[in-house]
């Protein structure tokens, strides 16, 4: 019984109570990296110019759909890496990537492509559905 209790009593430990804020106090979010506007349109030209000179991509996007994958592309770099880090290993002239570059490079645009075509899915459907009107007709 005595046994008993000292284990009992040798585990017990003082946890001191945590103190909550009862203000409603926002917190903050850590800050977004923001490139340099200029170089990240330059980006986003290079980008859209790369993928729009593929025919399976061509295929498969409107150019104002293409240009929004490339923009939400661009807006995850932004969101991961900072400018002169995504210079250093996407700009390169020679193009070769490490493999864990090239499957990022690939997550991050395959990412983009499903949301933009999905989008570009519902716009055709709808406009489809609407028809169309006499005025647009010749």
């Amino acid at each position: 019984m005595i046994l008993m209790i000292g284990v009992g009593y040798g585990c017990v430990q003082k946890i001191d109570k945590v103190v909550v804020p009862t203000d409603t106090a926002i917190v903050e979010a850590p800050p977004l990296r923001q490139w340099d506007t200029v170089r990240k349109e330059f980006w986003t030209a290079m980008l859209f110019t790369q993928l729009s000179n593929m025919p399976r991509v061509r295929d498969r996007f409107q150019p104002k759909h293409l240009h929004l994958m490339v923009r939400c592309a661009i807006k995850e770099y932004e969101r991961i890496m900072e400018i002169d880090y995504f210079e250093k290993t996407f700009g390169k002239v020679n193009g070769t990537l490490s493999p864990q570059d090239a499957q990022l490079a690939y997550n991050i645009t395959y990412q983009c492509s499903e949301k933009q075509a999905k989008l570009q899915r519902d716009e055709i459907l709808k406009l489809q559905s609407e028809g169309l009107l006499l005025k647009d007709t010749i």
